[in-house]
């Protein structure tokens, strides 16, 4: 796993758009891509073998909090039968730990049943459901686990 750096903006432009699809998710412009890169508060981490990018997630943070917000995690499509999205998700929870991070939140769409279970196998616990979080109007579900 390594951060992103500018170069990759246009993988990480293409690995999103192949694995959310825009009716149903907030995809990340090219834009606030370049911002979060330079100028944002957040990791954008890869993950990758020698010839593609497997993953790409965006972890935010807020100045004086020591929760961190898995805002994003994409798993380029012809590799999510790998488990890739299982050891990223690990991977992202041990570099937030070496970083002193007490606790993760994330989100997913409340209609995609199997994160429910992918969540709570790795020691996640529902925090709320949020009305109409999707853009089409799916609600989302909150989840947070504490790393310490």
């Amino acid at each position: 796993m390594r951060k992103a750096t500018i170069k990759d903006l246009d993988s990480l432009i293409d690995v999103e758009n192949k694995g959310f699809e825009p009716d149903k998710y907030h995809l990340t412009s090219k834009r606030q891509y370049r911002y979060l890169l330079n100028f944002g508060r957040c990791d954008i981490l890869i993950i990758e073998n020698n010839t593609d990018i497997i993953g790409t997630a965006t972890v935010l943070y807020r100045k004086n909090s020591n929760k961190a917000r898995l805002y994003s995690i994409a798993i380029n499509p012809k590799y999510r039968q790998n488990n890739f999205g299982s050891t990223f998700i690990e991977l992202i929870e041990n570099y937030l730990k070496d970083k002193k991070y007490k606790s993760i939140i994330s989100e997913f769409r409340a209609d995609k049943e199997r994160y429910y279970s992918f969540y709570k196998e790795r020691g996640y616990r529902i925090q709320k459901q949020i009305e109409n979080y999707y853009p089409d109007g799916c609600h989302g579900v909150r989840v947070i686990k504490e790393l310490i």
